[in-house]
């Protein structure tokens, strides 16, 4: 079994960079996916390069949350609110217009280019709130990572998901991303299922949200600690 540990949120908020800088600094975590369009982007970028992990910070397409970074969406009002607010809800949109699937293409590609002019190499990309699996949008995604050579992609494939239509779907995304030359983990896991993959030969991802609570680094989430995560010697994506 082979695990990445990957923080979500970086650039969101001062707390955030800080437990997020802290675990990657005390080796507690795999790597990191910075929010390009989010108010502490800039500040999460100075802690990478000053701790020197900047080759493993990862790229969240960010279309639900936050301000836009491109022009076009600005025309779109079922994308954007008047002040260039995302207001999209995942699963809320089944179709897009032209012009919305050109202006999202746009926006993916500014938020990358907004990391990789910091001197950042995109380790992988996901998305915030798994947006980049409305298949829409993985297909703008994939046409954007290949413009900038990124080869490895985030796929939410739980193990033992209870529903058979979502399990059917989410294969079918993980075939059109290997189709189109992608790698990606076997699945995406919580603390819960990793007994489950002792001894196996799987390489694994598991999502935390740090925060400093007093004197320890906990997951925002599950209230869980992450320094009490210890599997050994961590996997990263560059080794897919």
């Amino acid at each position: 079994m082979k695990i990445i540990i990957n923080a979500d949120d970086f650039g969101y908020s001062k707390a955030v960079n800080e437990a997020i800088d802290l675990c990657m600094v005390q080796g507690l975590i795999s790597s990191t996916t910075l929010m390009a369009n989010m108010p502490f982007a800039s500040e999460a970028v100075n802690r990478a390069c000053l701790n020197k992990y900047e080759e493993c910070i990862g790229a969240p397409i960010t279309l639900t949350e936050g301000k836009a970074l491109s022009r076009s969406i600005l025309n779109c009002n079922r994308l954007v609110d008047k002040d260039g607010f995302f207001q999209i809800k995942r699963n809320s949109l089944f179709w897009f217009t032209k012009s919305e699937r050109n202006a999202i293409k746009e926006e993916i590609d500014a938020q990358i280019s907004w990391l990789k002019s910091k001197g950042l190499r995109i380790s992988h990309v996901d998305s915030h709130h798994h947006i980049h699996t409305e298949f829409l949008v993985l297909i703008l995604l994939c046409k954007v990572c290949k413009k900038y050579g990124i080869t490895k992609i985030r796929l939410p494939l739980y193990y033992k998901s209870n529903n058979i239509l979502i399990k059917i779907y989410k294969y079918c995304i993980k075939f059109y991303v290997f189709f189109n030359g992608f790698k990606t983990v076997d699945y995406f896991v919580d603390k819960s299922m990793l007994s489950h993959f002792e001894g196996k030969n799987v390489v694994l991802e598991l999502m935390v949200h740090p925060i400093i609570n007093g004197n320890r680094i906990i997951d925002s989430v599950t209230s869980e600690s992450i320094e009490g995560i210890n599997f050994g010697h961590l996997f990263f994506y560059d080794e897919l």
